[in-house]
């Protein structure tokens, strides 16, 4: 599956964990970068009509 995350928010994301040193630059290696979804840990939203 490819990712859709564009190349330049993968640079900018890469430089947020340059400027932020307190983890090592292997933690950021390993850290998957992708779009926030939305999880339901307790069931759904329920039916919305509209």
């Amino acid at each position: 599956r490819k990712s859709l995350l564009k190349l330049a928010y993968k640079k900018a994301r890469k430089q947020f964990a340059v400027d932020n040193p307190s983890k090592s630059m292997n933690y950021w290696n390993h850290v998957l970068w992708s779009d926030e979804t939305k999880i339901n840990l307790f069931g759904s939203d329920g039916v919305q009509h509209v």
